[in-house]
């Protein structure tokens, strides 16, 4: 029978003089190290005053390539109990017959007669002139709808554009020089279905960190035609956070019947104007939602952000099965969920995650929140 040798003494002190050593070093650096912070882009919002209104800033009319009119467009958006609204109709349908965007909507009826006789250049007509497919139009006071409208514009050629809140007209090949002329108008702007073209992640980078009022990206598309969209969503946001947010936004996009009602974005708002709902979006305090089933409205409502610097929990109303808490990991590569339930505390939160954004699954669909920054305290 072999027994071991005893460890001398001498050895085995400074074995555990070593141990002690650097146990005092692992507290000391993470004592140093400042501790790890959400930051929170509903910290402004007084839920308790706020009602969530619906929106819907990306659709289109027969002044480009849709099969409604404007009117039209109009009223079916307001039976969903859409409020927001924002026409986008593409630059390159009408620009050559008319260089403006459709707007304001109680002068619809006259926007008719000025471009009846001139030819739309869309796929979809084959330079018909608009008199041929569409008109008269009516006009609609947004006011009396109790809505309101949002002057907007999809800019078409290469990468499509949305352009809010500006009477930027398009025509342009280059997207900088189309991002340059909605911020020299006063608008802001989102990457549109980023997955129907081929580009990189660092081409998106690079217009981020150059063009501060282009505020988001689309996610969400029709019925999910670009499912691809919010990993790239992720990927940004994991080399831009927490210093550059970049907002997720989701648009009907819609042409065709199937197109309407299968993204709504959810804005709680204490009074429903211009200066509110832009403040809305461009720092991130709203959220939006798929229905399972085309134009169901939302089953579920977000009723309070609590966030501090160590904990975020959600309350939610109606019917919930889970929320997953979804990050990038850099190790593989891939979006992934790190966490479910309404409450994530900081000690959950992967070492490399550089944000958190909530996906709030219930039985007739599910909610998405805006991405909370992981860094560190300053």
């Amino acid at each position: 029978m072999h027994y071991a040798r005893p460890i001398p003494s001498a050895i085995l002190l400074r074995f555990l003089a070593a141990v002690l050593l650097l146990g005092r070093m692992g507290t000391a650096a993470a004592a140093d190290s400042p501790p790890r912070v959400f930051a929170n882009p509903y910290a402004g919002v007084p839920w308790a005053e706020t009602q969530p209104i619906r929106a819907n800033l990306h659709t289109h009319t027969t002044y480009s390539d849709g099969e409604f009119a404007p009117h039209e467009v109009i009223d079916l958006y307001r039976q969903l109990g859409v409020r927001i609204l924002a026409l986008t109709d593409h630059d390159t349908d009408h620009y050559d017959t008319r260089p403006a965007i459709l707007f304001p909507w109680t002068q619809l009826d006259a926007i008719f007669e000025e471009i009846k006789d001139g030819p739309n250049p869309s796929w979809l007509r084959q330079g018909q002139r608009f008199g041929e497919f569409t008109g008269p139009w009516e006009n609609r006071d947004p006011d009396d709808l109790g809505m309101l409208a949002i002057p907007g514009l999809e800019v078409s050629r290469p990468h499509h554009i949305a352009s809010l809140f500006c009477t930027y007209a398009g025509n342009t090949t280059s997207e900088e020089t189309a991002l340059a002329e909605i911020g020299r108008h006063g608008g802001i702007a989102v990457f549109l279905h980023p997955g129907r073209y081929q580009f990189s992640d660092d081409w998106y980078l690079d217009f981020y960190r150059r063009h501060p009022h282009l505020v988001g990206v689309e996610v969400f598309n029709q019925n999910d035609r670009c499912p691809e969209d919010r990993k790239l969503w992720d990927r940004l946001l994991h080399r831009l956070l927490p210093d550059r947010p970049v907002w997720g936004f989701v648009g009907d996009d819609m042409h065709v019947t199937d197109h309407l009602g299968w993204n709504i974005t959810i804005v709680p708002l204490l009074e429903l104007t211009p200066a509110a709902v832009r403040s809305a979006l461009e720092s991130g305090a709203f959220y939006f939602y798929r229905p399972n089933t085309q134009m169901a409205p939302p089953s579920l409502q977000v009723t309070r952000i609590e966030a501090g610097p160590d904990r975020i929990r959600l309350e939610i109303a109606g019917d919930v099965d889970a929320i997953d808490w979804i990050t990038f990991d850099p190790d593989t590569g891939q979006s992934t969920v790190f966490h479910t339930g309404p409450e994530l505390p900081m000690d959950a939160v992967p070492p490399s995650a550089r944000f958190a954004r909530a996906a709030i699954r219930g039985p007739r669909g599910t909610a998405y929140t805006q991405p909370f920054a992981v860094g560190v305290s300053p």
